[in-house]
């Protein structure tokens, strides 16, 4: 014969206490599946974002090193510009004002140049930037819309299950029941 558990009112068989268990059991392994889950896609988003990360450093060393080879090459041309000046006006006989001249009309194209290289590089940089941010900002957001139960929402699914298991139960008679015990 089988004994049934009694909670507030209402009668539990075995069975329906074993599916009861059973069905426990399940919801919270599939919660802590679902968790485990979730956090692997975390993790495989952040592994995701520290690559970019290390490909954008790569990308922004090269930026700089491209940068400083036109530098260089601009400073090498300025300075075989300024030895033909030099070895044409002193073939020529020219000397002060025309030689000054044309010595700061070489030195001003060699700093807009340099100045423009400059500026390219600081904007290229830049913009690597604020693409690392919208790197993060992604990544922010994908592991934010991951979906994961939380153990009060487990445990609350698993209270309604054990009212609907309670609620499915019979009544004990009011002549064998008389309350809480207190």
């Amino acid at each position: 014969m089988c004994i049934p558990l009694a909670v507030g009112g209402m009668a539990l068989s075995a069975f329906q206490a074993g599916s009861l268990a059973l069905t426990a059991a399940t919801t919270a392994y599939s919660a802590y599946a679902q968790n485990q889950n979730a956090q692997h896609q975390a993790d495989a988003i952040s592994n995701n974002y520290k690559a970019q990360l290390g490909q954008q450093a790569v990308a922004q060393k090269q930026m700089a090193d491209q940068a400083a080879q036109q530098e260089s090459q601009v400073a090498r041309e300025a300075t075989q510009e300024r030895a033909k000046l030099t070895t044409t006006a002193g073939e020529m006989g020219m000397t002060g004002g025309v030689l000054d001249r044309l010595n700061s009309e070489l030195s001003f194209r060699e700093s807009d140049a340099l100045q423009t290289i400059a500026t390219n590089r600081g904007n290229a940089l830049l913009q690597s930037g604020l693409e690392g941010q919208a790197m993060r900002a992604r990544a922010v957001g994908q592991i934010n819309s991951l979906s994961a139960p939380t153990w009060l929402g487990t445990g609350l699914q698993l209270a309604g299950l054990a009212g609907d298991k309670f609620g499915a139960g019979k009544k004990i008679p009011n002549s064998t029941y008389t309350g809480l015990i207190g």
